[in-house]
């Protein structure tokens, strides 16, 4: 940051975005004792913000009260638009009853333009609005009792008491391709498919191949039954299945094909099931014939729904990877039992509206002319305005639109992977932003959903702040409570990904918890998210991997046998 851009000489923050998008900064509070009142204060200005179609949708600075269940309450906010010149504001506000976390949040509110900000501070007022003295709270954990767990697997697998590889089926795909009946998931020979699994994703999907036998023996040993293969075409992946090459994502990288193909081909000796994913984080690029490319979000989300060059592409990604032959096991993929479910694409929504807001122009122009085309071709009056502006509405005429839209894509995707030869169910996304995406979704084989009990507030580092809450304190609001309404009448229903994510120090009831309710409402298949970590570290990192933390581990053990059995 510029000094001169500051009001006071100093560095400030700037935040800008060129089309709509939700670009905010946080920070995070746990009150002490005896705060009655606050004071937030600073200096913003502003430059060609453009707002949004909601009031809130502005450069914004807001103070967001959270109760111990993270109920949230929202004061009134400074919020701005157009261009203004730098000046000082200042809020108060009583501090509701309850109130566990303050949270300041910062920037652009699903707008376009630069906000500027500078000299913020946030004063903690006691009953007679004085300001309180700084506080420090520490906790250590008692490691007393704690040992240190022998990271050599070739080791383990002579020593372990406990091995929960013979509970899965060798070969995997021994009873056949997956198939729906009765809305449960079967094997051809009428074998029960359920599936306790995890999500191995981004480079970690492509590592050396003696830490491939290492890691597929230890998830083996652990019950895993299935490895959703996960972020294999992510931009950001270092490997990634392109080879990360500079201008293309059109053709397969030989060498990180070959990768893949040996890590199924151990899967499958182990009895571990393949869950494939299709378009999950690929950033198009120069040579792919993708218009605006520069600005496209990851997996173009939102316009892939729609846009027919990213639908090609995407068959075209389809095609190469599953009509190849695995030279390990001789199969091409169409044709691998092993190959247990697919999905279209990854958390993705034409109802998500700050996915609309983060396309370049003219996307919502292509998407704005289909629906007109649309309305006319049914004879209704076109409502006034762009396609994410009505949705931001709720109108209904646009949601239908969306809809059939929606619906469109996965039955001509699914059909396409039909004519290729692929045997297996198939389900579309796993974005609950309203009913109309799980109809669309029910025209496919089975429902997918995503839940994670105490994800870090926006972010994903250790470091991010979040609720240290035990999941079987607040029922209503579990992972259970929230997945279970989602089951289709007649379809299958499978968790691909779930956690209670780490700090959290109540993790490790979430493996028992999830596993007997799980088996108790029916569910086929439970994913957890994620196994990145290849070999044991000398300390437990990354909020997600499961695969370093010794307690979920060790707790993991009961879960998979009350699953399995």
């Amino acid at each position: 940051m510029l000094a001169e851009e500051a009001q006071e000489g100093r560095k400030c923050l700037r935040i800008a975005s060129d089309t709509p998008a939700y670009v905010m900064a946080s920070q995070a509070f746990y009150l002490p004792e005896g705060v009655r009142r606050v004071r937030l204060s600073g200096w913003m200005r502003t430059q060609g913000v453009k707002p949004g179609a909601q009031p809130w949708e502005r450069a914004r600075l807001q103070l967001v009260f959270s109760d111990q269940s993270g109920e949230p309450t929202y004061p009134p906010s400074v919020s701005l638009e157009g261009t203004t010149p730098w000046r000082h504001y200042q809020q108060e506000h009583d501090v509701p009853e309850g109130t566990a976390i303050i949270t300041v949040l910062l920037g652009l509110h699903q707008a376009s333009g630069v906000v500027w900000y500078d000299d913020l501070r946030l004063e903690l007022l006691d009953s007679q609005h004085h300001p309180l003295p700084a506080t420090k709270k520490e906790q250590t954990t008692d490691t007393r009792y704690w040992y240190a767990v022998q990271s050599d697997a070739e080791d383990q697998r002579q020593t372990l008491v406990v091995d929960l590889s013979r509970y899965l089926h060798r070969p995997a795909g021994k009873h056949g391709f997956v198939t729906v009946r009765g809305g449960r998931l079967t094997f051809q020979d009428g074998t029960p498919a359920r599936f306790w699994g995890v999500n191995i994703g981004g480079g970690f999907m492509f590592a050396e191949k003696p830490v491939m036998e290492r890691m597929v023996a230890r998830m083996a040993r652990n019950g895993y039954n299935m490895a959703r293969l996960h972020h294999m075409d992510a931009g950001w992946a270092v490997p990634n299945i392109f080879g990360n090459h500079p201008t293309s994502t059109r053709r397969l990288s030989k060498e990180m094909l070959d990768r893949v193909d040996y890590f199924i081909y151990l899967c499958k000796n182990y009895g571990i099931y393949i869950y494939m994913d299709l378009l999950t984080h690929r950033k198009f690029l120069q040579d792919d014939g993708v218009r605006d490319w520069e600005v496209l979000p990851y997996a173009a989300k939102v316009a892939a729904h729609y846009h027919r060059r990213l639908i090609e592409l995407q068959k075209q990604y389809a095609h190469d990877l599953l009509t190849h032959r695995n030279p390990y096991t001789g199969t091409r993929y169409v044709d691998e039992p092993a190959l247990a479910l697919m999905e279209i694409i990854n958390e993705s929504s034409l109802f998500w509206l700050a996915g609309w807001r983060q396309l370049p122009p003219s996307y919502i122009e292509e998407a704005d002319q289909m629906f007109s085309e649309w309305c006319q071709g049914r004879g209704v009056a076109r409502p006034a305005g762009s396609v994410p502006d009505l949705l931001a509405a709720k109108n209904p005429t646009v949601a239908r639109f969306l809809y059939e839209i929606q619906t469109k894509y996965y039955t001509e995707t699914r059909d396409y992977l039909r004519s290729i030869g692929v045997k297996v169910p198939i389900t579309g996304s796993q974005w609950p932003v309203c009913l109309g995406d799980w109809l669309s979704n029910a025209h496919l084989d089975y429902i997918d959903c995503h839940f994670y009990w105490e994800h870090p507030h926006g972010g994903y580092r250790p470091s991010d702040l979040f609720d240290n809450r035990p999941m079987v304190r607040y029922p209503e609001r579990s992972s259970i409570a929230s997945v279970a309404p989602l089951r289709f009448a007649g379809k299958p229903l499978v968790l691909s990904e779930w956690n209670h994510c780490w700090m959290n120090e109540w993790m490790s009831e979430a493996p028992l918890l999830m596993a007997a309710y799980g088996s108790l409402q029916g569910w086929d298949g439970m994913l957890q998210f994620t196994y990145a970590g290849t070999e044991w570290g000398e300390r437990m990192t990354d909020v997600f991997n499961v695969g370093t933390k010794p307690h979920w581990t060790a707790a993991n053990i009961p879960a998979a046998l009350v699953f399995h059995r």
